[in-house]
């Protein structure tokens, strides 16, 4: 239950909210150069605020290669938050992990996950829209 917990904890905070600030930040920046008349800045700050949804940008290549890109921090900010849970759980059911084998494994954990959700965003932007 502790394993689902962190799990749950880790993809909120890392692959849910972390890309919905970026959004929001990069959508008021947008916002500001709309306002300033500095349309093709502000089409820009868009493609960069653009979360993986990139058919709706004016430039959908930049919005896709920013989302693959990001791809690398919400790994890094998941692999944080789930090391650091784990680290602070006061019982293990067996002998407590050193804190480089739990990092060691939260990281490869995380990258057998994160390889196929990278699977399905090459498939989904390269394969799919041909």
């Amino acid at each position: 239950m502790r394993i689902l917990i962190v799990n749950l904890a880790s993809t909120l905070g890392g692959a849910l909210l972390f890309p919905f600030v970026w959004t929001l930040a990069f959508s008021a920046f947008a916002a500001v150069a709309h306002f300033a008349k500095l349309d093709t800045i502000s089409d820009l700050l868009l493609s960069l605020g653009t979360w993986i949804v990139g058919d709706n940008s004016p430039y959908p290549r930049l919005a896709l290669s920013t989302s693959g890109a990001l791809f690398i921090v919400t790994y890094f900010v998941t692999v944080r938050i789930e090391y650091a849970m784990f680290a602070g759980w006061r019982e293990w059911p067996r002998d407590r992990p050193s804190p480089g084998e739990l990092r060691r494994v939260v990281f490869v954990m995380n990258a057998i996950s994160y390889c196929g959700l990278i699977a399905l965003f090459v498939y989904g932007t390269v394969f799919h829209h041909r």
